[in-house]
């Protein structure tokens, strides 16, 4: 994308974001149809093809949704909607790595994990002998 084509993008955003803002739904959905191509290749073009970026612009649409009364229309429409877009696709990131890192977690504690099984599996045996054990007035109140 050219420089000019994103000033008259960047105005075109800007005016429907306003018109958005004063409740014009058709205008609202065209500028978030817009967002969308735009920061899906935005971010194809600066982190390549990554399995989660389908997901980012879902959550950058959202935090557009979200924050849409925080613009202000006197201003040009760029460093907010970059803002956003910073902090959405960093948040991804850190919850991509933070994922990644629980299940590298349960994999080394595998063995620990079917030790917990075999312990719960045995605590619940003994709760049944145990309730077994009760006088019939006593597991009836239980039940």
């Amino acid at each position: 994308m050219t420089n000019i084509q994103f000033q008259q993008d960047e105005q075109r955003w800007s005016s429907l974001m306003a018109a958005a803002q004063g409740g014009n739904e058709r205008d609202y959905e065209t500028l978030l149809s817009e967002l969308c191509a735009f920061i899906e290749g935005y971010l194809r073009s600066r982190i390549g093809h990554h399995q989660s970026i389908d997901d980012w612009v879902q959550d950058i649409l959202i935090a557009i949704h979200q924050g849409r009364h925080t613009y202000n229309p006197q201003r040009p429409i760029r460093p907010w909607l970059f803002a956003i877009i910073r902090h959405q696709t960093i948040d991804g990131m850190r919850r991509q790595k933070s994922y990644r890192k629980m299940l590298e977690s349960q994999i080394q504690d595998n063995t620990c994990a079917e030790d917990q099984i075999q312990a719960a599996e045995d605590a619940s045996l003994l709760e049944g002998c145990l309730f077994k054990a009760l006088k019939p007035q006593h597991r009836e109140a239980l039940t």
